[in-house]
């Protein structure tokens, strides 16, 4: 929408579309009063939008349905455009109830009368291209009521899986999705998800231009490895796993080498921690103290990657609250040089809070670090742009480390809970 580029950027939102709905979200416990006007709103009552946002939308020729401006906060359930993004994208209970009565009532009644009651009764679509006494097709309905179901919460979901098997019990010749046969991604490299955490500074009233989200990931032998350009100075920094995000720790700096751009993290010990000073975000702000950091530690391969060499980018891309990993693939399209050190371009789409993250092979084992890229997903860059840390760089790094006089600094032992070789 136009001149609302910079209503987002200068209150710390994230401003997604779909058709004529706007949804502005923030990791802030209140929002801007240029969004609304009443900070501490919250519900779908009386909502009054800002002065500045309610502009923009006038000056594009809109106008805002005040019946349907309302705050939702983590709280409560937050559900945009009917699909629940509290933690992860999920559907209201009511739907899943929904398939499961229908497929209760045909099993029962059979798909006739069924899909008479479904027409008569509970439809409430506008139907115009049916005639009168012509029924809805009631398996139809619920096999697209499954396959939305499916699309949010994928082909692996228990809960899709039984409802999906009853569907193809009572409809006959349909064939149901087998788990897994959806992803084109190897199983190694799914695994890997295991590994990642998202990195973010912590204070909320610092200056939003030295802000700054990127990922990271266990590696075997190192640690909590990310960009060093992620690391915003004298800020503190927290990690998290995007499947448990109100676990929430906070990671000082190992080790640094800005010319590589590279670094080590290491969560901090309990006893330190303290009480967190979490500031917007809606999360225990008392750290768990029998609870340490959990999930995968990555191997770092030996070979330095070769042109044409197919790989899989993780990472967090401009992340919000509910946002899970992407796996992109890529290839290796040559190698340069940056500040003296090997660097590798490839042509998959590396963007902003992806850098940091881990370039792996089939198996998942690490072939590099991604570092280069673009602020946006709709900012084209060419494949020269997208740059990715070669393994080989790591691993001198850590042989430098191991030579210095100064000892390597790993997780303390009663956090580290590293699984045996």
């Amino acid at each position: 929408m136009g001149t609302s580029g910079n209503l987002p950027l200068c209150h710390r939102l994230r401003y997604t579309r779909y058709a004529d709905d706007l949804t502005f979200s923030s990791r802030r416990r209140n929002l801007s009063v240029a969004v609304v006007a009443d900070p501490d709103a919250t519900g779908a009552r009386s909502i009054t939008i800002g002065s500045h946002l309610e502009g923009i939308i006038r000056a594009n020729g809109f106008t805002v349905n005040s019946a349907k401006v309302r705050v939702a906060r983590s709280t409560g359930r937050m559900e945009v455009t009917g699909i629940v993004v509290n933690e992860k994208p999920n559907l209201p209970r009511a739907f899943v109830r929904e398939i499961r009565s229908m497929l209760y009532a045909w099993e029962r009644y059979g798909l006739v009368s069924a899909g008479r009651h479904f027409s008569e009764s509970i439809d409430t679509k506008d139907r115009r291209e049916l005639d009168e006494d012509r029924l809805v097709d009631f398996s139809a309905v619920v096999r697209g009521k499954l396959d939305y179901l499916r699309m949010v919460r994928g082909v692996d979901d228990d809960v899709y899986a039984k409802l999906v098997g009853w569907y193809a019990d009572l409809e006959g010749t349909y064939v149901p999705p087998i788990r897994g046969s959806e992803s084109p991604i190897p199983l190694g490299v799914r695994r890997v998800i295991e590994a990642l955490w998202f990195l973010e500074s912590l204070e909320e009233e610092a200056d939003t231009s030295a802000m700054s989200q990127g990922t990271g990931f266990m590696l075997r032998g190192f640690g909590l490895v990310t960009c060093a350009h992620v690391i915003t100075p004298n800020h503190t920094m927290r990690a998290f796993r995007s499947d448990e995000p109100r676990m929430q720790y906070v990671v000082v700096v190992r080790r640094i080498d800005a010319g590589r751009d590279l670094a080590i993290l290491g969560f901090e010990s309990f006893e330190r921690l303290g009480r967190i000073p979490l500031g917007c975000c809606d999360v225990d702000a008392m750290l768990p103290r029998d609870r340490a950091p959990s999930g995968a530690h990555l191997r770092l391969t030996h070979e330095m990657p070769t042109p044409g060499q197919s790989l899989h980018l993780l990472g967090f891309p401009n992340y919000s609250p509910g946002h899970t990993a992407h796996i992109r693939e890529a290839r290796v399209t040559g190698q340069r040089t940056h500040f003296g050190f090997p660097r590798i371009s490839v042509d998959g789409s590396i963007v902003t809070g992806m850098s940091g993250g881990p370039a792996v092979d089939n198996a998942g084992r690490v072939i590099g670090v991604l570092a280069t890229g673009a602020e946006s997903e709709i900012i084209s860059t060419g494949a020269d742009n997208y740059g990715i840390i070669p393994a080989p760089v790591l691993r001198t790094w850590r042989t430098e480390i191991g030579q210095s006089s100064a000892p390597f600094e790993t997780l303390p032992e009663q956090i580290s809970r590293r699984p045996k070789d």
